[in-house]
């Protein structure tokens, strides 16, 4: 297994971890365990963004440059008058 795919698991897995978190939030009745998977969410949204830094910087998680019309385009879609 190389690095890369080593990388690409820990983006993978983070990410649905961060998914499960917000359900859980969005679930919890209990205003203390509400808060604790509040603090755990942002820790895991921070590994995250430093998962997802390291494979930029690798070369790894390329990303387009999108022009301002195709922006536009989409806030119009789902944005309202």
């Amino acid at each position: 297994m190389d690095d890369k795919l080593i990388m690409t698991n820990l983006m993978d897995t983070s990410k649905g971890i961060c998914e499960l978190l917000g359900h859980a939030i969005v679930e919890s009745d209990n205003a203390t365990i509400n808060e604790s998977y509040k603090h755990v969410l942002e820790d895991c949204l921070t590994q995250q963004h430093q998962i997802y830094s390291m494979m930029k910087d690798m070369g790894w998680y390329p990303m387009e440059n999108v022009k301002s019309r195709e922006v536009d385009k989409v806030k119009n879609k789902f944005c309202c008058e």
